[in-house]
């Protein structure tokens, strides 16, 4: 076996199975240091024609690889050779337009043999070739909503999409990691979309009481990293969101927090406390929504990541937000027989942390309703209540 201190041991063990040795030991993904067996593998059987797994086994690699990670607690190499969620990823214009019409021509095998998918990055390189690639992928190229054939229309409309993206790149924004954000500018292009909700405004209130006393006190008092509940409510956040529900949907609470307005639909006006302003942006939108649309209760947040863009300008720099959403529980196991993504991820950027997180959280509710809830069938079942 060889170890990877230096980066080579997927090299030097297939030397060595070139000069005659009939064993290779090494780990999956690579672990310990030793070689990755999930790169080990497909090469010997699909570069040099040895048969080491039956096809079928070797189609289950990239499930394996991740398994492993996630057995480990381990964040998934994104540019693993042939497992890896950017192996048989496209990003140029051109070079997306090659694929498309041959997938030889930049890619070295059929990413399904080892279990895995080309992807269609969207960035400020790509061309129109890509968003059509995604509006494909997405399962919208019948669903124009004009009057022309289906290519047509999406032909035409991807023009102004490429234009957004380009633009909202030089803001900021990234779209490479966030195929639910490229998912809803391409839905939102469509005369027929209709969301589900608006997300109209938010404030957040920070009840931070004498936070500099408090933290000396913890300090000389040896309990800086103490965060009991007792602690924590002396500098919880407060967040009010307002949303407006498309007048379809049924608003289910009959209080003073929820009215009806002609140009907006239901209008819902909701407070909740939480650990931060964006945990209290999250947990206001669930109470908001939440009964209107129960699907949400299992949809959770499961990574946040911010990243300064523009260090330079200090405390006034733009930052940029993705956030990401897994489905969980029946509505998740439903999806997954679907063939529906079950992890998905949205971005925003601008010089407010908190208003890019509050529209990053509401495009991904949004994209939650659009992907995964039939929106139709809800409208019924709501209409069919309300005649009882």
């Amino acid at each position: 076996g060889c170890k990877d201190n230096s980066e080579l041991a997927v090299a030097s063990s297939l030397y060595g199975v070139k000069s005659g040795a009939e064993v290779v030991m090494g780990a999956v993904n690579g672990y310990d240091s030793c070689a990755d067996l999930t790169s080990i593998i497909p090469i010997l059987q699909l570069k040099t024609g040895r048969t080491l797994v039956a096809e079928e086994r070797l189609a289950g690699l990239t499930k394996l690889s991740r398994a492993v990670d996630e057995q480990v607690n381990s964040a998934h190499r994104i540019n693993q050779p042939f497992v890896g969620q950017s192996a048989f990823a496209h990003k140029g214009g051109i070079h997306v337009a090659a694929v498309l019409k041959n997938e030889d021509s930049y890619q070295h095998i059929n990413p399904v043999v080892v279990g895995n998918e080309r992807r269609v990055l969207i960035s400020e390189l790509s061309g129109r070739g890509n968003i059509m690639s995604k509006v494909e992928e997405f399962g919208m190229l019948g669903q124009s909503g004009g009057g022309q054939g289906k290519n047509e229309d999406w032909k035409q409309r991807s023009g102004g999409i490429l234009k957004t993206v380009k633009d909202l790149e030089q803001k900021g924004y990234t779209f490479e990691g966030a195929d639910a954000s490229v998912d809803l500018m391409i839905r939102r292009s469509m005369p027929a979309y209709r969301p589900a909700f608006t997300g109209v405004e938010s404030m957040v209130d920070n009840r931070d009481v004498q936070p500099t006393t408090e933290r000396v006190r913890r300090w000389t008092q040896g309990g800086a990293g103490d965060y009991s509940a007792r602690e924590r409510a002396r500098a919880r956040c407060t967040a009010v969101v307002k949303v407006a529900i498309d007048k379809q949907f049924s608003c289910l609470r009959r209080d003073q927090n929820c009215g009806f307005d002609d140009d907006d639909g239901h209008i819902v006006l909701e407070v909740s406390e939480g650990n931060g302003p964006v945990d209290a942006l999250a947990k206001a939108l669930d109470r908001a929504l939440l009964p209107s649309f129960p699907s949400l209760a299992c949809v959770g947040l499961c990574d946040y990541k911010v990243r300064i863009l523009d260090g330079d300008k200090a405390t006034g720099a733009v930052v940029r937000v993705m956030i990401e959403f897994q489905l969980t529980g029946a509505v998740a196991k439903e999806a997954q027989g679907k063939g529906k993504k079950l992890s998905w991820t949205t971005v925003s950027a601008g010089p407010n942390i908190i208003s890019t997180s509050f529209a990053a959280l509401v495009d991904g509710y949004e994209f939650h309703l659009a992907e995964h809830v039939n929106l139709d069938e809800l409208v019924g079942q709501r209409s069919s209540s309300g005649a009882a």
